[in-house]
C-alpha cells in the first residue's frame, strides 16, 4: 500500500508506515475523527469524501479531504489524500499549547523510525 498526501512524509509505503502515520497523528491530535460525507466507486477506484475534526491548541478545527483508493486484485494498493494542509498548519502555530502538540507529534514520528 502506498499513501500519498500533502504532509510529511509525502509518501508512505506499506501497512506499517501507514499505521505509524495514523499513530503519530493521533498522538498529536488524540480527538481526531473523520466523518464520511459521501463515497463513490467505479472499477478499481474508490473515492471517499471526509471531514476531519480535531482540537489543536484548545480550538476545534475541521478540514475537508478526498481519498482516492486504487485496488488491484481486491487489495488496496494506493491511497492518495487530497486536502489543503494550510488549515492544520496554521492551527499548530496559533498559540503555545498548539505548538506543544506539534512538537509531541514530531517527537513521536522520530521515535517510530
Amino acid at each position: 500500500m502506498v499513501l500519498k498526501a500533502p504532509i510529511r512524509p509525502p509518501v508512505s509505503r506499506g501497512k506499517q508506515a501507514a499505521r505509524r502515520g495514523f499513530e503519530v497523528a493521533l498522538h498529536g491530535m488524540p480527538d481526531l475523527r473523520a466523518d464520511i460525507q459521501r463515497w463513490r466507486g467505479a472499477g478499481d477506484t474508490l473515492f471517499i469524501e471526509l471531514t476531519f475534526r480535531a482540537t489543536i491548541g484548545g480550538h476545534a478545527i475541521a478540514w475537508n479531504n478526498v481519498d482516492r483508493i486504487t485496488f488491484s486484485g481486491g487489495i488496496a494498493v494506493e491511497r492518495v489524500a487530497f486536502f489543503d494542509p494550510t488549515i492544520v498548519r496554521r492551527a499548530f502555530f496559533r498559540n503555545f499549547a498548539a505548538f506543544r502538540q506539534l512538537r509531541r507529534m514530531r517527537t513521536a514520528g522520530r521515535e517510530g523510525r
